[in-house]
């Protein structure tokens, strides 16, 4: 499994691991909130240490067992002092020694900070009380010691004459007598100092035993994440249930031709508004996903003129009607003549998602109109066969081949696969066939039974439709796109673009007859903007000269179809046209030229002006094509001619517009 597996699968199951974490963090913090505070408290006791015994490293001392400090004589001081139960005092004391330091540690435990050392100090003080008390008891046990030494030397004594062993014995028991003897000397200079204890470090704080609120909710968060990551896994491996598109995938077979987003909203939303979401025209995650459905089917197809769809389901829980209702809505909108057939004869839904026009009154058995442009809905006749039965007959397969003459699209609204054989029949009929899923409800085995029960019977199966997916911001995109910026950037009906202001209609390829300048290079005059465009040229050109043409008599028209013929590029036409423009070309340029404003006047009050571009001959390609620069263009120019110059603008007439249009052989250059 990769990493992107494990993220995969913990984020299909996040509210899981939210409710494990959640679930984890609530007991932790019951666990806190009932769980006493109980504080801490430390004293130690320092015991007087007498000079170690002779030949010996060990140094005498007051009885140092920890017991001591729990023992009734200690404690019940203590308990009447602080006015607790003794009993329950001596549960929350303990105490340790060091080893030959003659320190005593003694703790206690309390429900708050004061009180425990307050538990401590009293204990402590109890304590080395009652140190002197069992120094004198040891002293006393020394003392009969001794007693009993002595007495038993006395005893051998007296049979020593009788006894050869009692020397021995005698001076063992001296030997004994002398050490309990140095013991008690050295006690006796514990109990003569100032004290036999004393409390060298009081308690003067408390810690709290209980567990920190910050490390045990950091422990409970931890425990929680992993606990739902557990949870995912054991989700993902129980889980039966079509997921992702990768998974219908694999399961059925074929692609998933488009994920249907927001299905549950566009449902409520059309029940509200009583008009499915799609004929509204309106851009959302639902609408743009039927589209792309309609545009993947669309590619399917092969762009056919008659096409029958099919649309069926793995699970009788698929919004199949509602799907099959907006795809047909959508192929009528794009333009498409489109007829849906109710093919679920035992639960017909689509005459309350397609109503019929407000105050239709037409056959309710044939095709009937809806509020939609180009879509009508047909209802399978009503038979008392067995759906299935009648849709296997050849009537049921002659109603599809009629509707499918009828209409350029038929979309057929089919049963769920496994609840009938009503779908993989209509599929028989089809062209294509779409299978609805819901993610997150069709189970694996349904839907790759119902591909397969489709395939096998050769159903064209084109692929799945997988509804119940859930969008992301990708999605939004068309919802939240602004139409505005676009509009913004397209011109108003009417308006000239940026290659249509200022330009002529003749000017969409170069022409000799209207150069950027003349001769000395000077500019070209602004002419005025013609919204005709150039490709109305032509049935103007064939028809007969407006009348503004007709006043004025226009002698080079009259060799036109000599022209249209072409002669040889290398020869000359036959008619000239008006002798004006030879004495310009070669007629020096003139050295004033006239101001703009006088220019403009002149040019519109030019009779046929306005005519010469519809009178110009059509377009025709050049039989070369690399014309050459030098090639003659009117009567009178010499073949060696090395550029036509074109009068001034003023001295432009009708008939030199259209000879110099016309060029060698009657085609445009």
């Amino acid at each position: 499994m990769t990493i992107r597996d494990f993220f995969t699968t913990v984020w299909a199951s996040k509210y899981l691991v939210v409710a494990a974490l959640v679930a984890v963090l609530a007991g932790a913090y019951a666990y806190l909130d009932r769980q006493p505070v109980t504080y801490e408290a430390q004293a130690s006791v320092q015991l007087a240490l007498a000079d170690p015994v002779p030949g010996t490293d060990t140094r005498l001392t007051v009885d140092d067992d920890p017991d001591l400090v729990r023992s009734p004589e200690v404690i019940g001081p203590a308990a009447e002092a602080l006015g607790e139960d003794p009993a329950a005092l001596a549960r929350t004391v303990t105490a340790t020694a060091a080893d030959e330091q003659g320190i005593i540690t003694i703790s206690g435990r309390a429900g708050s900070e004061q009180q425990a050392v307050q538990v401590v100090d009293t204990v402590s003080a109890a304590y080395v009380e009652h140190l002197g008390a069992v120094l004198d008891g040891q002293l006393g046990r020394i003392d009969e010691r001794l007693e009993g030494l002595r007495e038993r030397y006395a005893d051998v004594a007296r049979t020593q004459r009788s006894d050869p062993l009692a020397p021995t014995e005698l001076a063992t028991i001296e030997g004994q007598y002398e050490v309990l003897l140095a013991e008690r000397t050295m006690l006796d200079s514990i109990r003569s100092s100032a004290a036999v204890a004393s409390v060298v470090q009081p308690a003067t704080g408390a810690t709290s035993l209980s567990a920190s609120w910050g490390s045990v909710l950091a422990l409970a968060t931890l425990g929680g994440l992993l606990a739902g990551v557990g949870l995912a896994f054991a989700r993902r491996g129980l889980d039966f249930r079509v997921r992702t598109d990768a998974e219908a995938v694999e399961l059925a077979g074929v692609p998933v031709l488009a994920e249907l987003f927001g299905v549950p909203r566009a449902v409520k939303d059309a029940q509200a508004a009583n008009a499915l979401p799609v004929s509204s025209r309106t851009a959302s995650p639902f609408t743009e996903s039927i589209r792309e459905l309609r545009t993947a089917l669309h590619v399917t197809l092969e762009s056919r003129n008659h096409a029958v769809v099919l649309v069926t389901a793995a699970d009788p829980a698929a919004p199949r009607s509602f799907i099959a209702a907006n795809l047909a809505v959508s192929w009528a909108l794009s333009g498409r003549r489109t007829v849906i057939l109710e093919g679920d004869m035992r639960r017909p839904k689509l005459d309350t998602l397609l109503p019929p026009p407000e105050g239709w009154s037409g056959d309710p058995h044939g095709p009937r109109p809806t509020r939609v442009t180009n879509l009508e809905v047909v209802r399978v006749p009503h038979v008392e066969m067995d759906p299935a039965d009648y849709l296997a007959t050849d009537e049921a397969r002659r109603l599809v081949e009629d509707l499918r003459a009828r209409a350029e699209v038929v979309v057929v609204d089919a049963p769920p696969v496994l609840a009938a054989a009503d779908a993989t029949i209509l599929g028989g009929y089809a062209d294509t066939a779409v299978l609805l899923a819901t993610a997150g409800k069709t189970d694996r085995v349904v839907l790759a039974e119902s591909a397969g029960r489709l395939q096998g019977n050769n159903v064209p199966l084109a692929g799945v439709a997988l509804s119940g997916v859930k969008g992301d911001r990708r999605t939004l995109y068309a919802s939240v796109y602004d139409a505005g910026e676009d509009a913004a950037a397209v011109p108003p009906a009417g308006a000239a673009g940026p290659s249509e202001a200022g330009a002529l209609p003749g000017d969409a390829e170069p022409d000799a007859a209207l150069p950027p300048g003349d001769a000395e290079g000077r500019p070209e005059p602004d002419p005025e903007p013609v919204p005709e465009p150039d490709a109305e040229l032509e049935p103007e050109q064939e028809q007969e000269p407006e009348p503004e043409q007709e006043q004025e008599p226009e002698p080079e028209q009259e060799p036109e179809p000599k022209l249209e013929q072409g002669p040889e590029p290398d020869q000359e036409p036959e008619t000239e046209p008006e002798p004006e423009p030879e004495p310009e070309q070669e007629q020096e340029p003139e050295p004033e030229r006239e101001p703009e404003p006088e220019r403009e006047p002149e040019f519109e009050q030019e009779p046929g002006r306005d005519a010469a571009p519809d009178t110009a001959p059509e377009p025709e390609p050049s039989p070369e094509p690399d014309r050459p620069a030098a090639a003659p263009v009117a009567a009178g120019a010499g073949p060696a001619a090395p550029r036509r110059r074109t009068p001034p603008w003023h001295k432009v007439t009708p008939a030199g517009v259209a000879a110099r249009r016309a060029g060698p052989g009657g085609a445009r250059r």
